[in-house]
């Protein structure tokens, strides 16, 4: 065997090592970002609030709880949408 067909073989291994390596890199990499995703919570609304928003007269009343506090302050009017 030639010194050049010994450099072709070493060299064809360590490009599949290489390969192999970035695989096994991209796999950890993803199966973290995933485990990361299912530990954070992002819910932004409530299931109650999802509820109330999909009530066409709860959403009114809503409307008119937050009109009330950005005019008195209070969140009186806010008992009423959910009750």
């Amino acid at each position: 065997m030639s010194s050049n067909s010994k450099n072709i073989g070493r060299d064809f291994i360590i490009g599949i090592a290489t390969i192999i390596g970035l695989a096994f890199l991209w796999i950890i990499i993803s199966r973290f970002i995933n485990d990361l995703k299912k530990s954070t919570s992002s819910d932004i609304i409530s299931e109650e609030g999802k509820k109330i928003l999909s009530n066409p007269k709860q959403r009114i009343k809503l409307r008119e709880a937050v009109n009330h506090y950005h005019q008195t302050g209070s969140w009186e009017k806010l008992d009423e949408v959910s009750g």
